[in-house]
């Protein structure tokens, strides 16, 4: 499915406006090893939530999103290597803003160009995967926690949602993943909230 874009590497869709950090943010511990402050206005979302929201008419926060998204949202989380936030939809069968965490093996070459030529192959892979051009409009090196990080924005994969993604180098080796993907009218206020996320993030 493509309604959602979940930062798998290889089809990763890898500043900008700053909005602040939410007063009311929560610390969230991932599992994935660091803890980062939540804006308050995302919920986090497991496996079996989704899944039970999919099958019934209860109404909660889940009832509004598309049923294809939900799908997509349930098998990223069924093998437990992703965590999703999501904006509650206010509009029934709507798209939802999502964030999701994860983390990988890898690393980055030693030297910034090297980390930097990814963008060009990154930009015809996913025009590739996706058969239709895929543009990266930000493919450039930031700091989070002290560590390098690939920041990159893309659209074109599917009409009218952009892709937000960092790439943070930990010591040990291993990448966390952070992508959102939003549509375009709320495009500013997820880039301010991811940054705000990334920049409150501490590794454990």
């Amino acid at each position: 499915m493509k309604r959602v874009i979940l930062g798998l590497l290889g089809l990763a869709l890898l500043a900008c406006e700053h909005m602040g950090v939410d007063p009311n943010a929560v610390v969230y511990h991932s599992a994935f090893g660091f803890t980062a402050e939540i804006p308050a206005a995302w919920l986090a979302v497991d496996a079996g939530e989704v899944a039970q929201r999919a099958s019934q008419s209860t109404p909660g926060a889940l009832e509004n999103i598309d049923p294809e998204l939900l799908a997509d949202f349930e098998a990223a989380l069924r093998g437990g290597e992703v965590e999703i936030f999501f904006r509650p939809a206010e509009v029934a069968g709507g798209f939802v803003d999502n964030v999701s965490l994860r983390a990988t093996p890898g690393g980055f070459p030693p030297a910034d160009r090297d980390v930097l030529a990814s963008c060009d192959v990154l930009t015809q892979t996913l025009s590739a995967a996706y058969g239709r051009p895929v543009a990266l409009s930000v493919c450039e090196l930031r700091r989070v926690a002290q560590r390098r990080s690939l920041y990159v924005e893309a659209t074109g994969a599917v009409d009218g949602i952009h892709s937000l993604q960092y790439l943070i180098e930990r010591p040990s080796g291993a990448l966390i993943v952070v992508t959102g993907t939003a549509l375009t009218e709320s495009l500013p206020t997820l880039r301010g909230e991811i940054d705000a996320m990334v920049g409150s993030l501490e590794l454990e």
